[in-house]
C-alpha cells in the first residue's frame, strides 16, 4: 500500500532533492507532508478534483429552516465547501432538493412558509461553521440527505493514502511542482506535462454529465419526430 511518505519521497525524487536511494530528511518529509495536505485540501474544494463525495443525513426539526454545519454545529459533520446534490426523505419517498446560490435564496421575499417539504437549499459559507438555509421550512418527519464536497482529514506521514490509483500519480507529480520553488528547482517540462495529464485524468473520472432531457412536444414536427433537426438547430 502507498503511504503519504512514499508520495512525498517520490515527489522530492522527481525534482532531484533526493536520489532514488536516499531518504528525505525529517524536515524535508515534514515540509512535503504539509504541502501535500494543503494541496489535497485545495483539490477537495472542487467536485472535479475531490476524491470522494461523502453523504450526510440529518433529521430536520419541524419549522426550523436554518442549520449550522461543521464540527460542533447543528449538523456535526465536516464543513463542506459545496453541496453537490441533496434531497429530502419523508415517509419512504425521496424529494429532490434544488441547491441554489445564496443570492437566489436571499431574493425570496417571504421566507415564513413552513410545514412543507423543502424545495430549495442554499449554503452560507462561514468558518468554522457554515449555515444551510432551506425553503420552505420543513414539516415533520423530514430528513435532509446531502452529497457534499468536503476537505479530507490531514494525513500523517505513514498513513496509507486513502485515494484510488489514478489519484496517486496525480498527487505525486503535482506535489513535485508545489515543492520545487521551496528548493529553488526548475521543474522539467516532462514532469509538468505528466502532472497536468494526470490531473486531467482525475477530472475526467469525476466528471458526470447528465443525459439531456428534451420536451416531447419539441420532438414533433409535421407529425413525426425530428430529433436531427433539433440537434442541428434547423427547427
Amino acid at each position: 500500500m502507498t503511504t503519504a511518505y512514499d508520495v512525498v519521497r517520490g515527489a522530492l525524487r522527481l525534482i532531484g532533492v533526493v536520489t532514488p536511494i536516499e531518504p528525505p530528511s525529517a524536515e524535508e518529509a515534514a515540509d512535503g507532508l504539509s504541502a501535500m495536505n494543503q494541496m489535497l485540501a485545495s483539490w477537495a474544494a472542487s467536485r472535479y478534483t475531490s476524491a470522494s463525495v461523502p453523504q450526510t443525513s440529518f433529521a430536520l426539526t419541524s419549522g426550523v429552516a436554518s442549520y449550522t454545519i461543521g464540527a460542533g454545529g447543528a449538523i456535526n459533520a465536516t464543513r463542506p465547501t459545496t453541496i453537490y446534490q441533496a434531497h429530502i426523505a419523508q415517509g419512504g419517498i425521496d424529494y429532490p432538493l434544488r441547491v441554489v446560490a445564496l443570492g437566489e435564496y436571499e431574493a425570496i421575499p417571504d421566507k415564513s412558509t413552513t410545514g412543507a417539504i423543502p424545495e430549495i437549499m442554499a449554503i452560507r459559507p462561514g468558518y468554522p461553521l457554515s449555515t444551510l438555509h432551506l425553503y420552505p421550512a420543513p414539516g415533520s418527519g423530514c430528513t435532509l440527505v446531502m452529497d457534499k464536497v468536503a476537505p479530507p482529514s490531514d494525513l500523517a506521514l505513514y498513513d496509507t493514502m486513502p485515494y484510488p490509483p489514478e489519484f496517486i500519480r496525480a498527487i505525486r507529480y503535482n506535489l513535485a511542482i508545489e515543492l520545487a520553488p521551496e528548493y529553488g528547482v526548475s521543474v522539467a517540462a516532462e514532469i509538468a506535462k505528466t502532472a497536468s495529464d494526470a490531473l486531467e485524468v482525475v477530472r475526467r473520472v469525476n466528471l458526470q454529465i447528465p443525459a439531456a432531457v428534451l420536451d416531447p412536444l419539441l420532438m414533433r414536427r409535421r407529425g413525426y419526430s425530428d430529433i436531427n433537426a433539433i440537434r442541428s438547430g434547423s427547427t
